[in-house]
């Protein structure tokens, strides 16, 4: 599947996530939430590159950033952008599929005869 260059964004509901993450912390979690969005690996990020990606080894990760993410050994991921990135391949393979079959049926369309009008020519002479 081709990877989507963007994931949906709701504001409200990241502004209420990261309420209680310093500005620092917020920008961390930003990161690595467009990181794992734009390599999309089923494993999640890789942990040797963390260092190099925002400066910190995982050991030494905020804790309050560390707790945004599920630990895979030499992995880590946000389950929710996991999910997002499910339904979305979901979507496209589903979307896919129709396309195989010739896409969306064509609707009959009735039309209606429209009644000739008579106009007169009312022309002054």
């Amino acid at each position: 599947m081709p990877k989507a260059p963007a994931f949906q964004f709701y504001a409200q509901d990241f502004l209420t996530g990261v309420m209680d993450l310093t500005m620092d912390e917020r920008g961390l979690y930003i990161t690595l939430l467009a990181r794992q969005w734009a390599i999309f690996d089923e494993k999640g990020i890789p942990k040797k590159r963390l260092a190099l990606l925002v400066g910190f080894e995982w050991d030494n990760l905020p804790e309050m950033v560390k707790e945004k993410f599920d630990d895979n050994g030499d992995y880590f991921f946000n389950s929710r952008l996991m999910e997002s990135f499910k339904q979305l391949k979901c979507y496209k393979e589903k979307q896919r599929l129709n396309g195989q079959k010739g896409g969306r049926p064509k609707t009959q369309t009735i039309t209606k005869k429209r009644s000739s009008l008579k106009i007169e020519d009312r022309s002054r002479s």
